[in-house]
């Protein structure tokens, strides 16, 4: 057993930033994110024996997180499809009008990022920041790779219209 202990321990170090980062990404508080972290990892230590390895071991941890931060938000009331708002942050867009990799610009696309609903966030920070594939997010998020394609495509383009009418407006 000391040796299951020690494993999950390095485990634990190995990947609780990102699993912090994802339960933050859909849940939005700091607290209800290590909530999140602290209730995923007791499931995961209780459940490791279940792990059968026909994924990686960091996609059956997110999976974990994922579902115990949608069921936190269910539990709160909260409409996972809906998008909430924020602020954007200034930008510039250059002659071409292609968005220039600035500061400003990045900051506009966090902006953009958190209009977006908990579940289309997660898919863009899963596939485009964490450089998850299709396959991984699909069993992450537990979604066929086809509607995870799709909805991907989908936050895309929403965030795309986000940027624009916020250069619209400037």
């Amino acid at each position: 057993m000391r040796g299951d202990v020690d494993a999950f321990s390095r485990l634990i170090g190995e990947y609780s930033p990102r699993m912090l980062r994802l339960a933050l990404g859909i849940v939005r508080r700091r607290d209800a994110a290590e909530d999140v972290v602290q209730d995923a990892l007791v499931k995961a230590y209780e459940r490791l024996g279940t792990w059968r390895g026909d994924s990686a071991l960091s996609t059956w941890l997110y999976r974990i997180v994922y579902t115990t931060a949608v069921s936190s938000l269910r539990r709160s009331g909260h409409d996972l499809l809906d998008s909430g708002g924020s602020v954007l942050s200034d930008n510039t867009v250059d002659d071409d009008g292609d968005w220039e990799m600035t500061e400003a610009n990045i900051a506009r696309m966090r902006g953009a990022l958190e209009q977006l609903s908990p579940i289309d966030r997660t898919l863009v920070t899963l596939f485009h920041l964490e450089d998850r594939s299709v396959r991984d997010v699909a069993a992450i998020c537990g979604e066929s790779e086809s509607n995870v394609k799709t909805r991907l495509h989908r936050a895309r383009a929403r965030l795309r219209k986000l940027m624009e009418d916020d250069g619209k407006e400037r």
